[in-house]
């Protein structure tokens, strides 16, 4: 009976660690069938395009990855790379490999929906923070475990990119990320987004402020937040 319960235990452990297992190749192409990209285990990445002769190279080189439990996409014009990890996050890369955007479970999930990840396991106890992704255009839209879909632009450098992200970093320091205005300024490399709390609207549908209810947030050119300044 001992030697068979060390059994099992041997079995799920080596399961556990296979399921943990470095990934080795991964390959995506892009919708229109146009370009693929090629992800290897020693962070090696390569975008080919697709000819009447068949693929031929068209970059290659290092990637920096989130975790190993990847999945890669491919834009339609194969200028962004996009890799999702479930467990550890997703990154948009240009076509040179290089990051354009980062983004750890801790950076986008409300506290709700932390606490909401699911398929934990002995080696990620955290669990699942993906449900499912797929690329439009220039989007990405990835599922959190609430079902709340959030939409990532390829082109991060946008206004609306910036807001986004505003919106999220607000979500996790307060209740009423959904009940604001968000006003972004760009200076130099950094972003200031003015978000001001709505307590109410006017007869002629204008909203109504909290007083003190402003949040100034400081955001750089890796959309990390630099600065979270409450009124007061």
């Amino acid at each position: 009976m001992r030697a068979s319960v060390c059994l099992l235990l041997i079995i799920g452990s080596a399961s556990g660690f296979a399921k943990c297992a470095i990934f080795t190749r991964e390959v995506a192409v892009s919708a229109n069938g146009r370009y693929r990209v090629i992800l290897e285990r020693e962070k090696k990445y390569m975008i080919q395009q697709k000819t009447a002769s068949g693929w031929v190279m068209r970059r290659s080189g290092k990637i920096r990855l989130l975790g190993h439990h990847i999945r890669p996409w491919i834009s339609d014009t194969g200028d962004r790379i996009v890799v999702t990890d479930e467990y550890a996050g997703y990154g948009v890369y240009n076509e040179s490999g290089q990051p354009i955007h980062l983004a750890a479970p801790g950076g986008f999930l409300t506290k709700p929906e932390m606490k909401q990840r699911f398929d934990a396991w002995t080696c990620h106890p955290e669990g699942r923070w993906l449900r499912s992704s797929a690329i439009s255009g220039r989007t990405l839209s990835l599922t959190l475990p609430t079902k709340r879909v959030l939409k990532v632009s390829l082109d991060p450098s946008s206004e609306a990119t910036v807001l986004q992200r505003a919106r999220e970093i607000v979500g996790r320091q307060d209740t009423w990320a959904d009940r604001a205005t968000y006003k972004a300024t760009r200076k130099g490399h950094q972003w200031t987004v003015l978000v001001r709390r709505i307590e109410g609207y006017d007869q002629e549908g204008r909203p109504q402020f909290v007083p003190g209810g402003e949040r100034l947030l400081v955001i750089g050119s890796d959309f990390g937040l630099k600065q979270y300044i409450r009124g007061h």
